[in-house]
Protein backbone atom coordinates (compact mmCIF):
# COMPACT_ATOMS: atom_id res chain seq x y z
CA UNK A 1 0.00 0.00 0.00
CA UNK A 2 0.95 3.71 -0.76
CA UNK A 3 0.47 4.44 3.08
CA UNK A 4 3.23 1.76 4.11
CA UNK A 5 5.75 2.43 1.34
CA UNK A 6 5.65 6.55 1.53
CA UNK A 7 4.33 7.54 4.72
CA UNK A 8 5.25 4.88 7.41
CA UNK A 9 8.95 4.29 5.23
CA UNK A 10 10.55 5.84 8.05
CA UNK A 11 9.20 4.21 10.86
CA UNK A 12 9.39 0.81 8.97
CA UNK A 13 13.21 1.39 8.76
CA UNK A 14 13.58 2.07 11.96
CA UNK A 15 10.95 -1.02 13.75
CA UNK A 16 13.03 -3.43 11.14
CA UNK A 17 16.44 -2.18 12.67
CA UNK A 18 15.02 -3.08 15.82
CA UNK A 19 13.57 -6.56 14.84
CA UNK A 20 17.00 -7.19 13.82
CA UNK A 21 18.69 -6.16 17.07
CA UNK A 22 16.06 -8.55 18.85
CA UNK A 23 16.60 -10.95 16.61
CA UNK A 24 12.89 -11.19 15.00
CA UNK A 25 11.50 -11.21 12.11
CA UNK A 26 11.25 -7.94 10.45
CA UNK A 27 7.73 -6.41 9.53
CA UNK A 28 6.26 -3.14 8.31
CA UNK A 29 5.18 -0.80 10.49
CA UNK A 30 1.04 -0.38 10.73
CA UNK A 31 -1.35 1.07 12.97
CA UNK A 32 -3.09 -0.96 15.37
CA UNK A 33 -6.22 -1.84 14.34
CA UNK A 34 -9.12 -3.21 16.96
CA UNK A 35 -10.39 -6.36 16.04
CA UNK A 36 -13.80 -6.24 16.96
CA UNK A 37 -14.57 -2.21 17.83
CA UNK A 38 -12.29 0.30 16.85
CA UNK A 39 -14.21 4.24 17.91
CA UNK A 40 -13.05 7.14 15.69
CA UNK A 41 -13.49 10.78 17.22
CA UNK A 42 -14.03 12.14 14.04
CA UNK A 43 -17.07 11.92 10.88
CA UNK A 44 -16.57 10.53 7.59
CA UNK A 45 -16.53 13.86 6.18
CA UNK A 46 -12.98 14.03 7.58
CA UNK A 47 -11.76 11.02 6.14
CA UNK A 48 -10.67 9.91 2.40
CA UNK A 49 -12.89 7.84 0.33
CA UNK A 50 -11.53 4.47 1.45
CA UNK A 51 -12.74 0.43 -0.03
CA UNK A 52 -10.24 -0.65 3.04
CA UNK A 53 -11.57 0.79 5.87
CA UNK A 54 -12.43 -1.76 8.44
CA UNK A 55 -16.10 -2.70 9.05
CA UNK A 56 -15.18 -2.85 13.02
CA UNK A 57 -14.37 1.44 12.65
CA UNK A 58 -17.33 3.53 14.21
CA UNK A 59 -17.57 7.37 13.33
CA UNK A 60 -18.32 9.00 17.11
CA UNK A 61 -17.85 12.81 16.67
CA UNK A 62 -15.23 14.39 18.55
CA UNK A 63 -14.30 14.35 21.84
CA UNK A 64 -14.69 18.03 23.06
CA UNK A 65 -12.55 18.28 26.85
CA UNK A 66 -14.82 20.59 29.29
CA UNK A 67 -13.74 24.00 29.87
CA UNK A 68 -13.44 23.72 33.69
CA UNK A 69 -12.55 26.76 35.70
CA UNK A 70 -11.56 29.86 33.34
CA UNK A 71 -9.41 32.76 34.19
CA UNK A 72 -9.65 34.70 31.50
CA UNK A 73 -6.42 36.53 30.69
CA UNK A 74 -6.31 40.43 31.15
CA UNK A 75 -6.71 40.38 27.46
CA UNK A 76 -9.61 38.42 26.99
CA UNK A 77 -11.94 41.05 26.32
CA UNK A 78 -9.97 42.18 22.97
CA UNK A 79 -11.02 39.01 21.76
CA UNK A 80 -14.69 39.25 22.82
CA UNK A 81 -15.19 42.33 21.32
CA UNK A 82 -12.99 42.32 18.20
CA UNK A 83 -14.14 43.61 15.37
CA UNK A 84 -11.06 42.35 13.39
CA UNK A 85 -10.74 38.57 12.32
CA UNK A 86 -9.30 36.70 15.24
CA UNK A 87 -6.71 34.37 14.05
CA UNK A 88 -5.82 31.29 16.71
CA UNK A 89 -2.05 29.84 16.74
CA UNK A 90 -1.40 26.62 18.63
CA UNK A 91 1.24 23.86 18.64
CA UNK A 92 -0.63 21.44 21.05
CA UNK A 93 0.53 19.41 23.57
CA UNK A 94 3.88 17.56 22.45
CA UNK A 95 5.75 19.89 19.18
CA UNK A 96 5.75 23.19 21.28
CA UNK A 97 9.28 24.60 20.10
CA UNK A 98 8.05 28.27 19.03
CA UNK A 99 10.32 28.87 16.88
CA UNK A 100 8.42 26.36 14.47
CA UNK A 101 5.26 27.72 14.10
CA UNK A 102 4.39 30.17 16.87
CA UNK A 103 7.52 33.00 16.27
CA UNK A 104 6.94 33.13 12.78
CA UNK A 105 2.98 33.06 12.56
CA UNK A 106 3.26 35.90 15.19
CA UNK A 107 6.01 37.84 12.94
CA UNK A 108 3.68 36.87 9.60
CA UNK A 109 0.72 38.32 10.99
CA UNK A 110 2.59 41.45 13.07
CA UNK A 111 1.24 44.17 10.22
CA UNK A 112 -2.37 42.76 9.91
CA UNK A 113 -5.39 44.08 10.06
CA UNK A 114 -5.94 40.77 12.29
CA UNK A 115 -5.92 39.70 15.96
CA UNK A 116 -3.64 36.88 16.63
CA UNK A 117 -3.91 34.75 20.15
CA UNK A 118 -0.95 32.39 20.77
CA UNK A 119 -2.34 29.55 23.05
CA UNK A 120 0.09 26.49 24.54
CA UNK A 121 3.07 28.26 25.18
CA UNK A 122 3.98 30.26 27.93
CA UNK A 123 4.36 34.68 26.50
CA UNK A 124 8.03 34.35 27.99
CA UNK A 125 9.08 31.99 25.69
CA UNK A 126 7.83 33.76 22.36
CA UNK A 127 9.69 36.99 23.44
CA UNK A 128 7.89 40.63 22.66
CA UNK A 129 4.68 40.11 21.19
CA UNK A 130 3.60 42.23 18.49
CA UNK A 131 0.68 44.91 18.88
CA UNK A 132 -1.69 42.31 17.41
CA UNK A 133 -0.42 39.68 19.59
CA UNK A 134 -1.66 38.42 22.82
CA UNK A 135 -0.39 34.89 24.44
CA UNK A 136 -1.42 32.57 27.48
CA UNK A 137 0.16 28.96 28.50
CA UNK A 138 -3.65 27.91 28.14
CA UNK A 139 -6.73 28.77 27.10
CA UNK A 140 -9.43 26.80 26.11
CA UNK A 141 -10.27 26.22 22.85
CA UNK A 142 -14.12 26.01 23.89
CA UNK A 143 -14.35 29.53 24.90
CA UNK A 144 -11.95 30.95 22.51
CA UNK A 145 -12.70 29.18 19.45
CA UNK A 146 -16.38 31.03 18.62
CA UNK A 147 -14.53 33.88 18.45
CA UNK A 148 -12.01 33.12 16.26
CA UNK A 149 -12.18 32.73 12.16
CA UNK A 150 -9.18 31.22 11.20
CA UNK A 151 -7.41 28.34 13.36
CA UNK A 152 -3.41 27.89 12.48
CA UNK A 153 -2.09 25.05 13.76
CA UNK A 154 0.38 22.28 13.44
CA UNK A 155 -1.88 19.65 13.27
CA UNK A 156 -2.87 18.17 16.24
CA UNK A 157 -5.90 16.12 15.80
CA UNK A 158 -7.66 16.80 18.91
CA UNK A 159 -7.40 20.80 18.58
CA UNK A 160 -7.91 20.58 14.71
CA UNK A 161 -11.49 18.58 15.07
CA UNK A 162 -12.32 21.40 17.61
CA UNK A 163 -11.76 24.04 15.46
CA UNK A 164 -13.16 22.46 12.86
CA UNK A 165 -16.38 21.31 15.18
CA UNK A 166 -17.07 25.17 15.84
CA UNK A 167 -16.66 25.93 11.64
CA UNK A 168 -13.19 27.23 11.68
CA UNK A 169 -11.19 26.73 8.94
CA UNK A 170 -7.57 25.48 9.42
CA UNK A 171 -4.28 26.41 8.01
CA UNK A 172 -2.24 23.36 8.71
CA UNK A 173 1.68 23.00 9.43
CA UNK A 174 2.67 20.32 10.83
CA UNK A 175 5.12 16.80 9.60
CA UNK A 176 5.53 14.72 12.97
CA UNK A 177 3.33 12.24 14.52
CA UNK A 178 -0.12 12.16 12.57
CA UNK A 179 -0.01 15.81 11.76
CA UNK A 180 0.85 15.12 8.11
CA UNK A 181 -2.26 12.94 7.75
CA UNK A 182 -4.45 15.42 9.53
CA UNK A 183 -3.07 18.52 7.67
CA UNK A 184 -4.24 16.09 3.99
CA UNK A 185 -7.56 15.32 5.49
CA UNK A 186 -8.25 19.31 6.11
CA UNK A 187 -6.90 19.75 3.03
CA UNK A 188 -9.12 17.35 1.06
CA UNK A 189 -12.46 18.33 3.09
CA UNK A 190 -11.89 21.54 1.50
CA UNK A 191 -12.14 23.18 5.27
CA UNK A 192 -8.27 24.72 5.17
CA UNK A 193 -5.05 24.58 3.43
CA UNK A 194 -2.27 22.26 4.14
CA UNK A 195 1.11 23.81 4.02
CA UNK A 196 3.19 20.70 3.95
CA UNK A 197 5.76 21.51 6.24
CA UNK A 198 6.35 22.16 9.87
CA UNK A 199 8.53 24.88 9.66
CA UNK A 200 6.64 27.18 6.79
CA UNK A 201 7.88 31.04 6.26
CA UNK A 202 6.53 34.07 7.74
CA UNK A 203 5.38 34.82 3.51
CA UNK A 204 3.69 31.52 3.68
CA UNK A 205 1.89 31.55 6.30
CA UNK A 206 0.59 35.26 6.04
CA UNK A 207 -0.16 34.12 2.33
CA UNK A 208 -2.25 31.48 3.45
CA UNK A 209 -4.41 33.33 5.86
CA UNK A 210 -5.12 35.76 3.55
CA UNK A 211 -6.79 33.15 1.36
CA UNK A 212 -8.24 31.56 4.10
CA UNK A 213 -9.90 35.33 5.38
CA UNK A 214 -10.76 36.16 1.65
CA UNK A 215 -12.35 33.11 0.17
CA UNK A 216 -15.43 31.79 1.65
CA UNK A 217 -15.40 28.35 0.69
CA UNK A 218 -12.81 28.02 3.29
CA UNK A 219 -15.72 28.94 6.22
CA UNK A 220 -17.97 27.35 4.37
CA UNK A 221 -16.34 23.76 3.98
CA UNK A 222 -15.67 24.28 7.40
CA UNK A 223 -18.98 25.11 8.34
CA UNK A 224 -20.55 22.04 6.85
CA UNK A 225 -18.32 20.37 8.81
CA UNK A 226 -18.77 21.53 11.67
CA UNK A 227 -22.54 21.09 11.68
CA UNK A 228 -21.78 17.28 10.84
CA UNK A 229 -19.33 17.35 13.67
CA UNK A 230 -21.96 18.28 16.55
CA UNK A 231 -24.66 16.09 15.73
CA UNK A 232 -22.52 13.34 17.52
CA UNK A 233 -22.64 13.01 20.89
CA UNK A 234 -18.99 11.44 21.06
CA UNK A 235 -19.35 9.95 24.80
CA UNK A 236 -22.52 8.67 25.01
CA UNK A 237 -21.80 7.17 21.43
CA UNK A 238 -18.33 5.52 22.38
CA UNK A 239 -20.71 4.12 25.39
CA UNK A 240 -23.54 2.28 23.69
CA UNK A 241 -20.78 1.24 21.21
CA UNK A 242 -18.98 -0.65 23.83
CA UNK A 243 -22.16 -1.96 25.52
CA UNK A 244 -23.00 -3.43 22.09
CA UNK A 245 -19.42 -4.78 21.95
CA UNK A 246 -20.56 -6.07 25.75
CA UNK A 247 -23.28 -7.47 24.45
CA UNK A 248 -25.76 -5.65 26.66
CA UNK A 249 -27.83 -4.34 24.28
Amino acid sequence: MLTERVVFRGISAQLADLCTRLGLPARPFAPPIAPSLMLQPSVPRLEYPRRDLPPQVRFIGPLIPPTGGFTPPAWWNDVVTAERPVVLITQGTLATRPEQLLRPALAALADEDVLVVAAGVAPARLGPLPTNGRAAAFVPFTALLPHVAVSLTNGGYGGTVQALSHGVPCVVAGRSEDKAEVAARVAYSGAGLNLSTATPSPARIRAAVRRVLREPAFREQAGELGRELRQHDAPREAADWLETLGGKK
